[in-house]
C-alpha cells in the first residue's frame, strides 16, 4: 500500500497552491491547499482500493487504455 506524505505542501515557505493561484488571499490559499490535500487523499484511497482488487484493477486497466480516451472524445454524430 502506498502512503502519501504531505510534507512537500507543508514545508515550503510559500505554499505550492500559491504558485497556481497567486491572486488568492491567505484564507483562500489555506482552503485551496486543504481541498488539494483532500483530493490527493481521495485519489490515493481509490488507487489503493483498486490495486488491491484484481478484478477492479483489470477493469481500470481496460478503461484507461489509450484508445479509450479517444473513443470517449469522439463526436457521436
Amino acid at each position: 500500500m502506498i502512503r502519501f506524505q504531505h510534507t512537500g505542501l507543508m514545508n515550503k515557505e510559500k505554499p505550492f497552491i500559491q504558485d497556481l493561484y497567486p491572486e488568492l488571499n491567505e484564507a483562500e490559499l489555506k482552503e485551496a491547499e486543504k481541498n488539494l490535500k483532500r483530493y490527493a487523499d481521495l485519489v490515493l484511497r481509490m488507487y489503493n482500493r483498486i490495486s488491491s482488487d484484481p478484478s477492479a484493477l483489470q477493469e481500470m486497466e481496460k478503461l484507461t487504455q489509450s484508445n479509450t480516451l479517444d473513443t470517449l472524445l469522439e463526436d457521436p454524430a
